[in-house]
């Protein structure tokens, strides 16, 4: 049994790492002076500046899938290549162009808001009850109850009227749902499988607690038009063990204080609007 779908999955990372680019943050490579790193750090001096192993191993970490990083040995000459090319545009001054002043500085913001994000979660201290206590939170929260439902969506409230009518006189749904629905699932008979009601839109969530199994609804119109819904059937579901989701809640623990972190700085800051160009 997994958690609810509403449940965040991924980390806060993504503030700043939707921002760089797998080889964007590797074309500024720190500028140092050959003597800066000694022998065992090194991978490559390149005109007299360094590319240190650790630059390596996160390029390769980049340029690979998973959890397979890419050969060093090709990460290496890849950085070479960027490091020949950066020297390049900068002995032709483009490193003074605008558009380029302007990108350097934007990684540079992705880059030091990275560290602080990844710096937060190396020092972050979880217990064991702030676990538990999101856990309560999540499961109090938790629909218990599933539903197996089939429609028939059409167009305008005319044609459900007119559905329902045919209905009532002995017409079979899944016919009718191949022949008049709209929706996608009108191939399956209008089958929507098992769901909880929080994952459709308000008024088919409404008009399935309203409905008994086997009964057929008045016509419920949302954004997609108008349904006409048949409850085939509803059941329980238990609430997952603490132990089956302790992971998922230790990644929702820490995404909501990297959260609170960001509103608070937002909360100190002066921060002035102006329109975007």
């Amino acid at each position: 049994m997994t958690m609810p779908q509403r449940w965040p999955t991924r980390t806060l990372t993504f503030v700043a790492l939707g921002l760089v680019t797998a080889c964007g943050g590797q074309q500024e490579t720190a500028r140092k002076s050959a003597s800066s790193l000694n022998d065992s750090e090194l991978a490559a001096i390149v005109n007299g500046e360094q590319i240190s192993n650790l630059q390596v191993q996160r390029h390769a970490a980049q340029r690979g899938s998973g959890d397979a990083p890419a050969d060093p040995a090709v990460a290496t000459q890849e950085l070479i290549n960027l490091l020949l090319l950066s020297q390049e545009a900068t002995r032709r001054g483009l490193h003074t162009q605008p558009a380029t002043v302007e990108e350097l500085a934007r990684q540079r913001i992705a880059v030091l808001a990275n560290a602080l994000l990844e710096n937060q979660m190396e020092t972050m201290q979880i217990e064991e009850a702030d676990l538990r206590a999101e856990y309560r939170s999540q499961t109090t929260a938790m629909e218990d109850t599933e539903y197996q439902a089939r429609h028939i969506l059409l167009s305008d409230k005319q044609q459900a009227d007119e559905v329902i009518d045919q209905l009532r006189f002995g017409a079979d749904f899944d016919e009718l749902a191949r022949t008049k629905s709209t929706g996608p699932s009108a191939k399956q008979g209008g089958a929507l499988g098992w769901f909880r009601a929080g994952q459709m839109v308000p008024p088919f969530s409404q008009a399935l607690h309203r409905l008994q199994v086997g009964e057929v609804s008045e016509p419920v119109q949302t954004k997609f038009g108008w349904h006409v819904i048949q409850l085939q059937n509803k059941r329980k579901v238990p609430v997952p063990e603490f132990a089956a989701v302790e992971a998922r809640l230790q990644t929702i623990v820490r995404n909501k204080r990297l959260r609170e972190l960001v509103d608070g700085l937002r909360a100190k800051a002066e921060i002035e609007l102006r329109s975007a160009h």
